[in-house]
């Protein structure tokens, strides 16, 4: 599973948006994210798809 949380948009109750896909390639998302600049800073894998990355 992918996320991505927005910043808060309603600050009294903290909302934020969120976009959620499935991933069925762990290794190419992690390429792309990659590609795009994207820098690891903590390890939040959870969940079924794909081995702990590292």
């Amino acid at each position: 599973m992918l996320t991505f949380k927005d910043a808060a948009v309603d600050e009294e109750s903290g909302s934020k948006p969120e976009h959620e896909t499935e991933v069925a390639e762990a290794d190419a998302v992690h390429a792309v994210l990659r590609g795009l600049g994207h820098v690891e800073t903590k390890e939040t894998y959870t969940g079924a798809v794909g081995a702990r990355r590292g």
